[in-house]
């Protein structure tokens, strides 16, 4: 899933400060916006994959040096 643009990110939060906004509207961007948190939760956890594969491997590579 692309990343949301900043323009979107921007036009739902004039949205959320409109006061005239329908329910449906709101609903609609309030979809958009939990798709990107579920996005955001992804990229982060195959970061945390890739980190620990990283320090692994470093203190593989540590040892196999005697950590010099």
């Amino acid at each position: 899933m692309p990343e949301m643009p900043a323009s979107r990110r921007a036009e739902i939060d004039d949205l959320l400060w409109d006061e005239t906004a329908t329910a449906a509207v709101l609903r609609a961007a309030g979809r958009e916006l939990a798709a990107e948190v579920d996005r955001l939760r992804m990229v982060a956890a195959r970061q945390s994959v890739l980190l620990k594969r990283a320090h692994d491997e470093a203190r593989t590579a540590l040892a196999y040096t005697g950590g010099a």
